[in-house]
């Protein structure tokens, strides 16, 4: 419904866990709707104020059920801090308890739209307000800069409902689809934790997709079913391998293993196409290639006198060629953190060599 709206709308339960995004979000945070649902906004790009601020913001929304309009500063993806509007306010249920907790960021350009929003904000979703849900959302979409779709009942009629009913609103028309669509990785979530519990247990995971990787790589392989299939063994265990380092994120294991899955398709090509001149001085120059500082063998040597930590990294970097990306989903840490830490520990081997 309110996919195409500049403006973001986040949903949460009451212990302020995400349960809808719209695609906006990515825009404003860095975070996708993926990454962000069954989340805490603290765990992905907040937290940055002083304990008053969240203090203040919890007694108006959860004990005064008003909702509550304030500045907070947030950590963008890219590392960015940015300020920005907060606008929060409780959904509240038939038994008087807020449900949800709704945040919309407008889509305004000057001071003057933020200040006639805030204004509006605090009235529609005073406890005292009444509208009909058709109203709410039409407000909505005229602040977010889109077209809201209401459901229609059976003769064609726009459902008006209370604001109280705006619990069953948002449940039907927002957080069930989403729930749906990311219910998959839930039960991956399960799944991987059983195997990092006990090992044996990952024939489930592979039993559940090693039909779906095979089939990528037979339709990228020209139908050759034995390289698929040696592609599709690799890739299982190259993923068995890290297992206990990996950190169960909002992707399903099938996003994980097809990126594993398209890291050794690009490696396959590569060796069947010689780099160019150009290329290959590209090649030796370049801090993301091991083989720009050392040969295979030496890495691994060198590899013995880091960390877990480092050893982990650096071997699915340049050994298994897994992407920062990858990497960074594997072990639960930001793309950023992974690129210092291979930054740092790339240095690291380089001065140990150079005093060899």
């Amino acid at each position: 419904m309110f996919n195409n709206f500049s403006g973001t709308i986040i949903i949460t339960d009451p212990n302020a866990v995400i349960l809808y995004a719209n695609p906006s979000v990515e825009e404003r945070t860095g975070f996708s709707v993926a990454q962000a649902v069954g989340k805490r906004p603290g765990e992905l790009w907040g937290g940055h104020m002083l304990r008053e601020f969240y203090d203040r913001m919890w007694q108006t929304i959860r004990e005064e059920k008003r909702p509550f309009v304030g500045e907070v500063k947030n950590k963008r993806t890219d590392g960015t801090f940015r300020r920005m509007g907060l606008h929060i306010a409780p959904i509240i249920n038939r038994r008087n308890e807020a449900e949800y907790y709704i945040a919309i960021h407008p889509a305004v350009t000057t001071d003057v739209e933020e200040r006639q929003f805030q204004q509006e904000f605090a009235e529609v979703f005073a406890p005292w307000h009444v509208s009909t849900s058709s109203e709410t959302i039409a407000w909505l979409a005229r602040w977010t800069k889109g077209e809201a779709k209401l459901t229609l009942d059976e003769g064609g009629v726009l459902h008006k409902t209370h604001l109280v009913d705006m619990v069953s609103f948002f449940r039907t028309e927002l957080i069930n689809p989403i729930a749906e669509k990311f219910q998959e990785r839930k039960a991956d979530a399960e799944l991987v934790r059983l195997a990092q519990e006990k090992p044996s247990k990952f024939h489930l995971l592979y039993e559940k997709y090693q039909a779906s990787v095979e089939q990528y790589f037979l339709r990228r392989l020209g139908g050759d079913v034995m390289l698929a299939e040696e592609c599709t063994q690799e890739t299982f265990i190259r993923a068995f391998r890290f297992l206990p380092q990996y950190h169960i994120t909002n992707a399903s294991y099938q996003t994980y293993l097809m990126r594993i899955a398209h890291n050794l398709l690009v490696s396959h090509y590569r060796k069947q196409a010689p780099l160019s001149l150009e290329e290959q001085e590209g090649t030796l120059v370049s801090e993301d290639n091991y083989e720009g500082i050392f040969d295979q063998e030496e890495l691994r040597q060198l590899l013995e006198t880091v960390s877990d930590v480092e050893r982990d990294i650096l071997t699915m970097k340049y050994i298994d060629e897994l992407s920062i990306r990858d990497i960074a989903v594997t072990l639960g840490k930001t793309e950023n953190a992974v690129k210092l830490m291979l930054s740092r520990t790339r240095k690291k081997l380089r001065n140990r060599e150079i005093t060899k």
